[in-house]
């Protein structure tokens, strides 16, 4: 895996930074979304059983097919270069481990997010997440998941950005 390049690193935090412009002038949604990345993909059924246990339920479904650079969005809220450059690797590996396949966003209520989000793990644990040691370019390993959800404190602010970088275009 190379290491992104200083004109690299300068195009995501222009379209980063667009993107943040844009979200000023969007309303925060009602709801929140959970996300099936590419590796939950192949066990959405088990993952729609358990979230039916909890008790929670979906409001709608979206397809995310421009996965690596929507995952950016939704993890990346600083834009110093160290954030920038460790986004731009892990979209190399997004891009690697599910070339083209979608992720999926299922809307859901604050109430349920937050209960989700007290059993994140235990969702992620029997599905496919991946560890990634990044040749030693962050200083530890990583993991990609199955399974994504934003922080409480994020809930709808990973909305409003997700759905802003969908009108923008999400370019790889």
């Amino acid at each position: 895996m190379t290491e992104p390049f200083p004109h690299e690193l300068e195009a995501l935090r222009r379209w980063l930074t667009a993107l943040d412009e844009r979200c000023l002038t969007r309303p925060l949604p009602e709801a929140t979304h959970f996300i099936v990345t590419p590796l939950g993909w192949p066990d959405r059924s088990a993952v729609e059983g358990a979230l039916q246990r909890l008790g929670v339920r979906v409001q709608t479904r979206l397809v995310l097919s421009a996965w690596p650079r929507l995952s950016t969005v939704l993890q990346v809220t600083r834009r110093t270069s160290e954030a920038l450059r460790r986004a731009l690797l892990f979209e190399r590996v997004w891009a690697k481990v599910a070339p083209d396949e979608p992720a999926e966003a299922w809307e859901v209520s604050l109430d349920d997010a937050t209960l989700l989000a007290h059993h994140k793990r235990a969702l992620r644990e029997p599905l496919r997440n991946v560890t990634v040691d990044f040749a030693g370019r962050l200083p530890r390993p990583s993991t990609l998941h199955a399974l994504h959800l934003a922080d409480a404190d994020d809930f709808f602010a990973s909305s409003r950005r997700l759905f802003t970088a969908l009108e923008l275009g999400a370019p790889l």
